[in-house]
């Protein structure tokens, strides 16, 4: 018996060398909550093209806008010509002249500035759709970025899971460590047999087992976690944010935010079947601009003296065309119609964000009652076991329902730490689903 008790010491200091040969060679890395939104930010993708995609709208709506400024047109022109033609003038009983008409060399120069004064709303039902679908742009980005936070969210208390699943499974290997000891003790004493020593060694392998599977699902979620945050997968994860227990924050029903991504979305899909009305029903309307020009170059206004002059030009021009096939009627039927629709689709969408918002919130009140359960049934495990101890050691309780009440122990430990994420996870999902900016915020 004291070979084996001196192969387990020799086993643990190897384990224990290796465990500090690991720890050398892996950088530990403290992460809070706050910060896992940054990295994730910087480091998605998708939310990058959406961005660079909502900036392109963006400048789209600045061109649509710098259509009501004037437009410089400039046209330079300079040639030869090897003929021209000619004047030739015959007097009767006379002599005759010849001119050229024109010359060889021409050199022209034409600046003109035109100002639009109205256009029957196409300008502007242009600049109000590029508004709303740069608006449009936007919502889907916040909605990425919502959708990111969601995820980091989730992720996040998955490994903060799974840290107090090791916790569990190590104090659970401690107390069946306490057992085997108690139990060589009363061996040695007499009090205690062969099948009580086979038993506490079965336990502590079945709580080392354990131990190792909590480890490895922890290095599961921790790499998960550093994927989408970019990091390096060989830093160990320090979490420095703990999620407020339940019951000690200020939740409480609301409803669905107006700045909510997806009804912003549908408000400018809205905008955007206005805007189409808008600029259709232009084509009833004439457009007026003036102008006002300058010309300069040889030979200019004067195609008989070959040299420089210039003149200004001032004016206004008016053009009007009229399908008569009724192209613009049904052009602006036709936008009417799909306002009518997305109107509709704004409302289905709001009916259907508050109907998940309130499931959401039965789900977070239902989860809050399973950790209030949980919770208690720790508390008793916890007075169950010490117990236990003491009708172990006093020799009125066998080491095999010992070992019973360890283990229900250890599944309430766990309960709780489950129950505990399951509630805090159900709070990220309604707080996303409301469109809160508390989502944003870290535990």
């Amino acid at each position: 018996m004291r070979e084996n008790i001196s192969g387990r010491k020799l086993k643990l200091i190897i384990v224990l060398l290796l465990m500090l040969t690991i720890a050398a060679t892996v950088s530990a890395r403290e992460l809070s909550l706050d910060q896992a939104f940054t990295l994730a930010q910087d480091h998605s993708l998708a939310l990058k093209k959406e961005q660079a995609t909502r900036d392109s709208y963006q400048s789209r709506f600045k061109a649509a806008v710098a259509e009501r400024y004037p437009t410089l047109d400039l046209n330079a022109v300079a040639s030869y010509r090897n003929v021209v033609p000619q004047l030739e003038i015959a007097i009767p009983n006379g002599p005759s002249f010849t001119r050229d008409f024109g010359t060889h060399e021409t050199y022209q120069t034409d600046v003109r500035l035109t100002l639009p004064i109205f256009t029957g709303g196409a300008i502007g039902g242009n600049i109000a759709l590029a508004r709303s679908a740069r608006d449009l742009q936007d919502a889907l980005v916040n909605a990425s970025e919502e959708q990111l936070l969601l995820t980091v969210r989730l992720s996040y208390l998955s490994l903060e899971q799974a840290d107090r699943m090791i916790e569990a499974a190590q104090s659970a290997l401690t107390r069946v460590e306490i057992t085997d000891k108690d139990v060589q003790s009363l061996f040695q004493a007499g009090m205690a047999d062969s099948v009580d020593i086979l038993q506490t060694r079965r336990a502590g392998n079945d709580a080392r087992l354990q131990l190792r599977g909590a480890e490895i699902n922890r290095r599961q979620r921790e790499i998960e976690l550093q994927t989408l945050l970019g990091l390096s997968l060989d830093d160990f994860l320090v979490l420095t944010s703990r999620p407020t227990e339940p019951g000690s924050d200020d939740l409480s029903l609301t409803a669905v935010s107006s700045t909510k991504p997806e009804l912003v979305a549908a408000r400018a899909s809205m905008g955007m079947n206005r805007s189409m009305i808008t600029m259709n029903r232009s084509g009833y309307m004439p457009s007026l601009a003036v102008f006002g020009g300058w010309s300069y170059g040889k030979p200019n206004i004067d195609p008989f003296h070959n040299e420089f002059n210039d003149y200004f030009t001032f004016g206004a021009t008016l053009k009007w065309s009229f399908n008569l096939g009724f192209k613009t009627q049904r052009s602006t039927e036709g936008a009417r119609h799909l306002l009518a629709a997305s109107q509709h689709e704004y409302e289905r969408v709001n009916e259907r964000l508050n109907e998940d918002a309130r499931l959401a919130w039965e789900t977070v009140k239902l989860n809050r009652d399973q950790y209030d359960i949980a919770r208690e049934n720790k508390a008793v495990a916890d007075d169950n076991y010490r117990l236990a101890q003491i009708q172990y050691r006093e020799g009125t309780l066998s080491a095999n329902r010992l070992l019973d009440i360890e283990t229900a122990l250890t599944q309430a430990e766990t309960s709780l730490a489950v129950t505990r994420t399951n509630y805090n996870s159900a709070v990220s999902r309604y707080l996303f689903l409301v469109g809160s900016d508390k989502l944003k915020e870290g535990f």
